[in-house]
């Protein structure tokens, strides 16, 4: 988790100085929308908020509100996250850093070749890591919808 904040915190410096600012439009404000969400949800989570859960279960009503919240959360997180951070990355940012690359130093803003690389490389990580998130999500929903199965006989 530490990585995954100095990773953003270093691509925020780099929007800052000039460098991907078309880009953080996308992945420093809409690929949020899903976290909104997240932050209404997680006030419930088993793990966290054990005293909230128990009153959960006396609420139906709002327990069922938290239950489309949930789903809610998983198609804006394919739809945002897995689905149209991945398509901007391989279409837009990737390309984009190949061709900064090959830019004279004017071109690139006095920003270095292996500068520019290292943020091509953040973002492919950070793809990766919506990837990865994508499909925990994906456990966790069958979990949820199919039982967690029965444990191996030793």
């Amino acid at each position: 988790m530490m990585a995954h904040h100095i990773g953003m915190c270093c691509l925020a410096v780099c929007g800052v100085a000039g460098l991907w600012t078309y880009d953080a439009l996308f992945f420093f404000g809409v690929i949020e929308v899903s976290g909104i969400v997240l932050t209404f949800i997680d006030v419930f989570h088993p793990v966290k908020h054990p005293l909230w859960v128990k009153w959960l279960e006396k609420h139906p009503t709002i327990s069922k509100v938290n239950d489309l919240g949930r789903a809610l959360f998983l198609l804006a997180y394919f739809i945002v996250r897995a689905g149209l951070f991945t398509h901007l990355t391989l279409t837009q940012v990737f390309p984009d850093v190949l061709h900064v690359m090959s830019l004279p130093v004017a071109g690139r803003r006095g920003f270095s070749v292996p500068f520019v690389g290292f943020n091509g490389c953040f973002s492919l990580a950070f793809m990766g890591l919506q990837l990865y998130w994508g499909a925990l999500l994906v456990k966790q929903a069958q979990k949820h919808m199919f039982g967690k199965g029965d444990k191996k006989k030793k």
